[in-house]
């Protein structure tokens, strides 16, 4: 359990590091807060979650956080809005 904090750690201040070196220095919302959106969405908890990848990205004009997890032997993608949490598609 400890080490998968340390890894969600990293991975949200590498995501966040890579948003401001593209930058949008002023995103309305988080890494963490937008892995909280796409678990929502999914209908998840962060507890049920595992294999969390986020990775920053641009969906037509609109920067976004891009989730990958894993979760009740489902994998999901789900693309959220970086301006208002919104959820903005689905990847494969």
């Amino acid at each position: 359990m400890k080490k998968r904090l340390i890894a969600l750690v990293l991975l949200v201040v590498l995501a966040l590091g890579v948003f401001t070196a593209c930058g949008n220095k002023g995103g309305a919302i988080t890494a963490e807060q937008a892995m909280a959106a796409a678990f929502q969405d999914a209908g998840v908890s962060a507890d049920e979650a595992s294999n969390v990848h986020v990775h920053v990205m641009d969906k037509d004009g609109i920067p976004c956080y891009s989730i990958h997890f894993s979760a009740g032997g489902k994998e999901h993608s789900v693309l959220i809005s970086a301006a208002d949490g919104s959820v903005v598609g689905y990847g494969h």
